[in-house]
């Protein structure tokens, strides 16, 4: 469950700090309490370890195995991971509460649906980034300081049906750009 040595004692004390701020500012539902179920978006690599710790955190993980056809085959790894997203974009739209999202490569930090929900729950368009490739800020905006960013690429993620589904919406003008 992640790294060992320093490493991940650095990365577990740094969690429990943020969790520390984040209760000491205001009860939010814990990830545990919000997410209905979680997919791990994989195609031929081995996500048994990441699956137990999700399991582990009570947090349902199903694997969506990507299968792509031979001309899908042709496309790029960035274009097939997408695709991959939309397909849980679409299972996420149908289902009440939070979905997590995350690629077979995360690395969950131990405890995670202990950590509490870090956004706007009265939003019906907000969503969180547990984790995210690139990220840049770009402003703070609103009267609760709100940061406006721009990340790529969705490694996970957290996201109630209203955002899968403007997502989902979405999907076929990204991937023609």
């Amino acid at each position: 469950e992640g790294t060992s040595g320093s490493v991940s004692r650095r990365w577990i004390w740094k969690a429990a700090k943020v969790r520390r701020r984040l209760a000491f500012e205001g009860h939010n539902p814990t990830l545990g309490e919000v997410v209905a179920q979680s997919y791990v978006l994989a195609y031929t690599e081995n996500v048994d370890l990441l699956v137990a710790a999700l399991e582990k955190e009570k947090l349902k993980p199903t694997v969506l195995r990507a299968v792509y056809s031979a001309e899908e085959q042709t496309y790029s790894r960035n274009v097939r991971t997408f695709m991959n997203h939309h397909n849980a974009w679409l299972r996420a739209s149908r289902h009440d509460g939070y979905t997590l999202i995350c690629e077979g490569d995360y690395v969950p930090c131990q405890g995670l649906a202990s950590f509490p929900t870090f956004w706007p729950s009265d939003d019906p368009v907000a969503w969180g980034y547990l984790y995210q490739g690139s990220p840049r800020l770009l402003a703070l905006i609103g009267a609760e300081k709100y940061l406006r960013c721009h990340t790529s690429p969705l490694v996970a993620y957290v996201v109630n049906a209203r955002v899968a589904q403007v997502l989902e919406e979405r999907f076929p003008e990204r991937v023609a750009s």
